[in-house]
């Protein structure tokens, strides 16, 4: 029986260094650290800058956090030099991208995991205009409207578009997906308010939500 809360999945989020190399000796680091993470806003942006004042008094080094789409982060850490002054802060994307379709980089090859930092469960929000209060109601609608009601997802085998995979699989409806083409997250959740529902991360929900013009989340 599917509870209220729905968990959907979890955005897994970790530290990932670019190959394998040994040259780190006792003097490292003796430079500022590059971490890479995702656009200003996003989920792993906002861990990266949680992170970055324990690590960096740690270090002894200043942390420079760049902000990057979400395929071009990958390719850029992929490409320096494997000497840890570059490092990744990514989510389960970086590992599925390679399956679903051609990148630059390789995810076994290319990284070396360096520590799991953060989870977060996908949750199922409701555009305020469908007649529902629960899972259950979005469900028998679902199976009442096959093929009519739709999500937003920001990219194939992103985390909403797997999550929106897995509660059609496991609730056995038929919701389109709808892929938006939002060019940051402020713009996808935006997007997402024109569809019957969205299955976000509820670490970026609860920052972007009040604008986006929904009125309850499940």
């Amino acid at each position: 029986m599917l509870k209220p809360c729905f968990v959907t999945g979890m955005l897994l989020v970790g530290i990932m260094v670019s190959g394998t190399s040994s040259v780190l000796g006792q003097n490292y680091p003796n430079k500022p650290v590059r971490i890479v993470t995702i656009e200003t806003g996003g989920g792993g942006d906002f861990s990266t800058r949680l992170l970055v004042p324990g690590l960096s008094s740690v270090l002894g080094q200043p942390i420079v956090v760049e902000n990057r789409a979400t395929g071009l982060a990958s390719d850029i850490v992929a490409k320096a030099p494997p000497d840890g002054y570059t490092l990744l802060y990514f989510g389960t994307p970086v590992w599925i991208a390679p399956l679903l379709q051609n990148t630059t980089y390789d995810a076994i090859r290319d990284f070396a995991p360096i520590s799991f930092t953060a989870s977060s469960p996908n949750i199922v929000v409701v555009h305020p205009s469908l007649p529902v209060k629960t899972i259950k109601e979005l469900i028998a609608l679902a199976k009442a409207r096959p093929g009519a009601l739709n999500y937003a997802t920001a990219a194939t085998g992103s985390g909403n578009h797997l999550a929106g995979e897995l509660f059609k699989a496991m609730a056995h409806v038929d919701i389109v997906g709808i892929l938006t083409k939002a060019v940051d997250r402020q713009s996808l959740t935006l997007s997402a308010a024109k569809c019957s529902c969205f299955f976000p991360a509820r670490l970026r929900w609860r920052r972007t939500s009040s604008q986006a013009g929904y009125g309850h989340w499940q």
